[in-house]
């Protein structure tokens, strides 16, 4: 712009200057042509980097989907894994779990005892004792029931100090713990507690008949 200024002027005033106003205003107009060049070149380098992680991102999804559909066939227990209500299951480093027959158990006036599916409530009293050599850690512990072939609810009872999971600190060897987990169920009669014991262990599946 102000090349064509300075050459304008230059041809009013009849001085020595238009050679090098017509060399900026050369100048000016080749930069301007890059720059709408470079412009529309990243333009295009944005959009085909763009396509291409959204074809990966596709390509990752689909692969994670195929995986999941092939490598996750239904788990069936192995025997060794059940046990009975009232018996215990022992690991190989020493820590064993117990889970007592289910009893009836009425929740406080203040639990949290599901969305009202179920109106019939169990408890179980667990023991872990600790024969291993290493402290165990009961708050890692999870517990699922079924009853009657559909998911049993959990009850959360403070009153009763049920939380639904193990109690904090950590039990030494040597030592045992005890607490309770309660749940509504469908049928007391057909009642199933899974329980996994921490990361390092497999399930155990607690059933009225067991193995």
């Amino acid at each position: 712009m102000l090349s064509i200024v300075g050459l304008s002027k230059s041809k009013k005033n009849g001085t020595s200057g238009t050679g090098l106003a017509i060399a900026g205003l050369v100048l000016s107009i080749l930069f301007g042509i890059v720059s709408v060049i470079s412009t529309i070149l990243l333009i295009a380098a944005a959009r085909t980097t763009t396509g291409a992680l959204d074809d990966a991102s596709r390509q990752l999804s689909s692969a994670i989907a195929s995986a999941q559909a092939t490598d996750a066939p239904a788990q069936t227990p192995d025997a060794g894994q059940i046990a009975a209500f009232g018996d215990g299951f022992k690991f190989e480093d020493g820590v064993q779990v117990e889970v007592s027959q289910p009893t009836a158990f009425t929740p406080s006036a203040t639990a949290y005892t599901g969305s009202g599916q179920f109106t019939t409530y169990v408890r179980f009293d667990v023991t872990v004792t600790n024969n291993s050599t290493k402290p165990f850690t009961p708050m890692l512990m999870t517990f699922a029931a079924t009853s009657g072939g559909a998911a049993a609810e959990d009850i959360y009872d403070m009153d009763a100090n049920i939380t639904g999971m193990g109690p904090d600190g950590d039990v030494l060897p040597g030592g045992t713990v005890t607490f309770a987990v309660a749940y509504a169920v469908k049928d007391p009669a057909d009642l199933q507690l899974d329980v996994s014991t921490g990361f390092d262990y497999d399930t155990v599946y607690f059933t009225s008949s067991g193995s």
